[in-house]
């Protein structure tokens, strides 16, 4: 009698069927974001205290203004009763300190430097036929 018990609980796992495998999952994106060094920056501009500033097309507040920013190249465009001021410069940060930048006497800069080309990979040649 237990052999034909065990026969019928094997029987009956076999048909109720094992559990399907978990669907595939796609593969994770992964998105590479370059860092770039982050500082406090003070942006100013005599006799435009109040006058409204954007920084790379985004409303940041009225001069002065002290503002945390990325290293590379930003637009800085002030707005108020003097009209309208637009400032490209290249931005170096400075870690620790805080980098005043006189918008209407923005600073002499040299050329920012030549983004990096990725080293292409080296392709095996052909295989022979043969």
């Amino acid at each position: 009698m237990t052999t034909c018990w065990l026969g019928l609980l094997l029987s009956g796992a076999a048909a109720a069927g094992t559990p399907a495998a978990p669907a595939p999952q796609p593969a994770p994106v992964i998105e590479v974001v370059p860092q770039f060094p982050e500082g406090q920056v003070r942006l100013v501009a005599a006799g435009r205290e109040g006058d409204a500033v954007s920084i790379d097309g985004w409303q940041a507040g009225e001069l002065p203004l002290t503002t945390q920013l990325a290293e590379g190249p930003h637009q800085f465009v002030v707005e108020g009763s003097g009209g309208k001021l637009q400032v490209e410069i290249y931005v170096k940060v400075k870690p620790k300190d805080v980098l005043e930048i006189d918008l209407a006497h923005p600073p002499k800069q040299d050329p920012p430097p030549a983004p990096v080309a990725p080293v292409p990979a080296k392709a095996d040649p052909p295989a022979e036929a043969g």
